[in-house]
């Protein structure tokens, strides 16, 4: 009881204003598009993500900035995702993540038939991320912090696969994303950190996928490197997902 008192009187003078935002670091895609015009896949899921924090403003008996980057992960973030179908081999889709631009998505599958086919499956898909914009602010008894980040992302994949059967699929697929950031940190009038930074990340990730009909689970796994904008936070660990998806 007095461990929970304590935490409660924690909360109440701790508070802090944080200029941050995700990398994610799985992707939950297949080299196999949706199959014609007006096809539908969607997922809901896990996937791993670096969570970058800029700075802060906090409140904490005594009120301060922090302006020191700091990258911490993988962490698990929930993402969903909706591909829909133009032609045979086309499709256009929707990723998003919390704290980050959301993903259109344009896959063009150049290698193998549909999911019922048997066989080597390829396919090249770009991302492109926008309009993400966040801002908060945290009042103090003498100051107020205020936070204004904007992000977006540009990126592309080469997915390779190979259905074994018409209900297992193995692939891999290797991504390159690079993220353009601008954020500010204001400590009531004064601008405690005004700066642009310029991320990227590389992904390995081997995968496999068990279709049940419609419904299909995915598993994927491999490994990420971040190339932050300071060479002393470069990252690079394992990475992880799990989605449940349905086809219609």
């Amino acid at each position: 009881m007095r461990f929970l008192s304590f935490l409660l009187v924690l909360v109440t003078f701790v508070s802090c204003a944080q200029l941050d935002y995700n990398i994610p670091t799985a992707r939950m895609d297949s080299p196999e598009t949706t199959g014609g015009l007006g096809k539908v896949d969607v997922a809901i899921g896990v996937a791993s993500g670096y969570d970058v924090d800029l700075a802060e403003g906090y409140d904490f008996i005594i009120s301060g900035t922090t302006t020191e980057e700091s990258v911490s992960g993988p962490e698990p973030l929930l993402t969903f995702k909706g591909d829909l179908g133009l032609l045979p081999r086309l499709d256009i889709g929707l990723q998003t993540y919390p704290d980050t631009s959301d993903l259109l998505k344009i896959k063009y599958q150049f290698i193998g038939g549909d999911r019922k086919t048997v066989g080597l499956k390829m396919s090249l898909q770009g991302e492109f991320g926008f309009g993400y914009h966040e801002d908060g602010s945290l009042n103090t008894d003498s100051t107020v912090y205020t936070t204004d980040l904007k992000a977006k992302s540009l990126g592309a994949s080469l997915n390779v696969g190979y259905r074994v059967s018409p209900s297992i699929l193995f692939y891999l697929n290797t991504v390159f994303m690079e993220y353009k950031v601008d954020g500010v940190l204001k400590d009531g009038a004064t601008v405690s950190y005004d700066g642009q930074q310029s991320p990227e990340v590389i992904l390995v990730l081997p995968g496999v996928r068990f279709d049940f009909d419609g419904v299909y689970i995915q598993m994927e796994t491999g490994y990420s490197f971040l190339n932050s904008s300071y060479d002393d936070k470069n990252s690079d660990d394992f990475t992880y997902g799990l989605s449940l998806g349905y086809m219609f």
